[in-house]
């Protein structure tokens, strides 16, 4: 009877070279998968490929900022605070994730492309709980340039998810027009359509909407 070792032998002569390199391939893989930083990055590789252009479309809703929502603080990596209220009149993207997830790992390129196009008529939140070296190191490693802001107590009702990354888009007069779960394709045609009109809009008197 054969040993182990023999068996093994003859079963990759009786492989394909196609059938060993997939074979290797494979291993490959499965040795990046147990490592944490680099299963991180494939699998936001694999949700990239898949994610779709967000439905954007500046339609009526009944949603709006609330007092809760204006009285909101956010935190600079500084430190200093800001409140939701200190954005009235602004076109809000406003973006939950953190470094440590694959799926706003994937989106992240087409956010930093549509802060690129659309920084200086849209105001940019990116908001995370993580702690600012993480979140600094982070991006200094993958060269983004994005508002990054720090929460540290519970997000209004309106905003409130259970998943990141989750995606909202206010208009001028505080109407919640985008309320997106999950990676998307932030720099698509129609989320660039929407802002374009949201951006051009002025915004209601303080008083009439809020």
């Amino acid at each position: 009877m054969k040993n182990w070792k023999q068996k093994i032998v003859d079963y990759y002569r009786k492989r394909s070279i196609w059938s060993l390199i997939s074979d290797g391939v494979f291993a490959v893989l499965l040795v990046l998968l147990l490592i944490p930083a680099t299963r991180r990055e494939l699998v936001s590789r694999v949700v990239r490929l898949t994610m779709r252009n967000p439905v954007a479309r500046a339609g009526e809703t009944n949603l709006r900022a609330d007092v809760e929502t204006m009285a909101w603080p956010l935190y600079t990596a500084e430190g200093r605070e800001i409140l939701f209220s200190d954005l009235e009149g602004e076109v809000i993207f406003l973006n939950f994730w953190a470094t440590w997830c694959p799926p706003c790992i994937a989106e992240m390129p087409s956010i930093q492309n549509l802060y690129n196009e659309y920084g200086n008529r849209v105001k940019f939140l990116l908001v995370t709980r993580e702690e600012v070296t993480t979140v600094q190191d982070f991006l200094d490693k993958n060269g983004y340039h994005l508002p990054v802001f720090f929460q540290k107590y519970r997000e209004p009702d309106l905003f409130e998810s259970s998943s990141i990354p989750t995606t909202f888009i206010l208009s001028r007069d505080g109407r919640l027009l985008v309320n997106k779960k999950g990676a998307a394709r932030w720099d698509s045609r129609p989320v660039k359509r929407l802002l374009d009109e949201l951006a051009e809009k002025e915004p209601e008197r303080v008083g009439e909407t809020m």
